[in-house]
C-alpha cells in the first residue's frame, strides 16, 4: 500500500493533533474491510461494553496479537505510520512492547460509543476505513493536567474527571466526522477524547495505531488490558487510576 504521507510537525506540537485525508485509496480502505469482513466470518470478534456515565464503552475489537497473525498487512501499516511519524516530527517514538495494545481494529456497532478517556501513549493515530453516520471521533488536544510521576494516583484522577465535565466550557473541540481513507494524529496522553454514538445501520470500522517512547511502561497495563478486550473480566471500574 502507498503511505506517502507526512505530518505537518508545528500544528501537530501546537495544536496537539494533525488531520490527513486521502492517506489511503477508498479502493486500498474496501481490501482492508474485505480482509476485516472475511476474519469476523471465520472468527468470534469480542464484544466489549462498560457503562459509563456520560459516555460508555460498547465496541467490537480485533486486537493487535489477532492482527498480527491474521491481518497482516494492518501489521504492516503499524510499522509503516511509524516511520511516518518518526520523519515528521524528528522523533524516535516506538511501536508498543504489547502487540495486543500497540495496533487494533475497532468495530463500533450502531448504537456503540467509546468512553472518555486519555491514552496511555504518547502518539496515537485513527484510520477511517469506512463513512457511517455518527460516530465522530471528539476530542479536546492538549487538554490535560498531567502529573508526570502520578499518572495513575487519586489526585491525576480528580483532575481528568474535573477536566471531562467541564470540557464544553474551556476545552476546545475538534470533531472528526469519518472519512474513508482519512488518518487522524494527536497527541494521545494529553488528548481527551471519545467516539459519540454510531447511528444508522453500518458499523464503523477503524483501526487504531499507538507509539510511545523506548522503553515506556505501564504499571496497569494488565488490567487495563481485561478492562478493554475482554468483556468476562469482572472490571467495575475504569483501570487507569489505581
Amino acid at each position: 500500500m502507498e503511505t506517502d504521507c507526512t505530518l505537518d510537525p508545528s500544528q501537530f506540537n501546537l495544536e496537539g493533533y494533525y488531520l490527513k485525508h486521502g492517506f489511503l485509496s477508498r479502493q486500498e480502505c474496501k481490501h482492508l474491510l474485505s480482509g476485516i469482513s472475511e476474519y469476523q466470518e471465520k472468527y468470534t470478534v469480542p464484544v466489549v461494553y462498560r457503562h459509563r456515565q456520560g459516555r460508555s464503552l460498547s465496541y467490537k475489537v480485533i486486537d493487535g496479537k489477532e492482527i498480527q497473525s491474521s491481518l497482516p498487512e494492518i501489521d504492516q501499516l503499524y510499522q509503516d505510520i511509524n516511520t511516518i511519524i518518526n520523519t515528521s516530527l524528528g522523533t524516535a517514538f516506538t511501536t508498543l512492547k504489547s502487540r495486543q495494545t500497540g495496533v487494533n481494529v475497532n468495530i463500533t456497532p450502531p448504537g456503540g460509543e467509546y468512553r472518555w478517556h486519555y491514552d496511555r501513549n504518547e502518539v496515537t493515530a485513527i484510520l477511517y476505513l469506512n463513512e457511517v453516520a455518527g460516530g465522530e471521533t471528539e476530542c479536546y488536544p492538549n487538554y490535560r493536567i498531567y502529573l508526570d510521576n502520578s499518572r495513575y494516583s487519586q489526585l491525576q484522577q480528580g483532575l481528568d474527571y474535573l477536566l471531562e465535565v467541564t470540557r464544553n466550557f474551556f476545552g476546545k473541540q475538534v470533531l472528526i466526522k469519518p472519512q474513508q481513507g482519512s488518518i487522524f494524529f494527536m497527541k494521545g496522553k494529553h488528548c481527551l477524547h471519545s467516539v459519540q454514538p454510531v447511528l444508522g445501520t453500518s458499523e464503523r470500522i477503524n483501526i487504531i495505531f499507538a507509539y510511545d517512547s523506548p522503553g515506556a511502561s505501564f504499571t496497569i497495563e494488565n488490567s487495563l488490558n481485561n478492562y478493554l478486550y475482554n468483556q468476562s473480566s469482572d472490571i467495575s471500574s475504569d483501570p487507569n487510576y489505581r
